[in-house]
């Protein structure tokens, strides 16, 4: 069965796709709800190496490292309404952004020193080594440095 789009929803899924048709389209977008975007764009953009794409006032931007890109959504943003049923989108949770650094220890040092939320100390296994820290908001990041085998 098809389903029609309405109006608005038409909208978005036609910037959606001429975004995704851009000639330096990323291969991946993630929205983080954020409780202050102007925060979630300095902690991407000063300590994990996201550039600013746009930013469209308070209540949202596009921020890209690599193929990655992260549309921050805060407070007054459409991805911030409530549902149909009332629930309310908020931040935070266990799904994660997995980004790949050479030197994982250097990294949580700067991100330690600059005030984030580290959530535990560094885990070895098999792969490589990981850590959580919380974006502003409370968005879980997983930094993860590979044993390169």
């Amino acid at each position: 069965m098809r389903r029609r789009l309405g109006a608005g929803q038409l909208r978005s899924l036609d910037y959606f796709t001429y975004y995704l048709s851009l000639p330096d389209n990323p291969v991946a977008v993630i929205r983080y709800l954020v409780g202050d975007v102007d925060a979630a764009v300095a902690f991407y953009t000063s300590i994990l190496g996201f550039a600013v794409v746009e930013k469209w006032g308070p209540p949202f931007a596009m921020v890209r490292r690599g193929d990655l890109t992260l549309w921050l959504s805060g407070p007054g943003s459409s991805a911030s309404r409530p549902l149909a049923d009332g629930s309310k989108p908020v931040p935070g949770g266990w799904n994660r952004l997995v980004l790949e650094t050479d030197d994982l220890v250097s990294l949580v040092e700067k991100l330690r020193q600059s005030g984030a939320r580290v959530s535990n100390e560094i885990v070895s296994g098999p792969g490589g080594k990981q850590i959580l820290v919380n974006d502003p908001s409370g968005n879980p990041v997983e930094l993860f440095e590979s044993s390169g085998g």
